[in-house]
């Protein structure tokens, strides 16, 4: 269990702010998150951010948006490759009989 709370609003804010302005004049999309208080049951988190679609940026693979979502609540899925069809034998799915299920 830990809160930074007053250490961060006093040191790291205005130096995140200062990098996130910077950004903003270079058009560079950014984002930060801090974990700054944890009292065991639940965490407190500061983000600061310049979005792709703030500076007008098309990004091929958005990961600023997928970290946004995850700061919304959104869970994370692990992406898995196409099924290859030598992974599955689809001959020991076993038949339903419908007649019997619809009694």
């Amino acid at each position: 269990m830990f809160d930074f709370t007053t250490e961060y609003e006093e040191k790291i804010r205005p130096m995140l702010e200062q990098i996130n302005q910077m950004c903003v004049i270079n058009g560079i999309p950014f984002f930060a998150a801090c974990a700054v208080k944890d009292d065991g049951t639940s965490t407190t988190y500061r983000n600061v951010l310049n979005s792709a679609h703030n500076t007008g940026t098309k990004l091929t693979d958005d990961q600023i948006k997928k970290h946004i979502n995850v700061a919304n609540g959104f869970e994370t899925i692990l992406k898995r490759s196409p099924i290859n069809n030598d992974e599955f034998d689809l001959s020991r799915i076993p038949e339903i009989d419908i007649s019997e299920t619809e009694r």
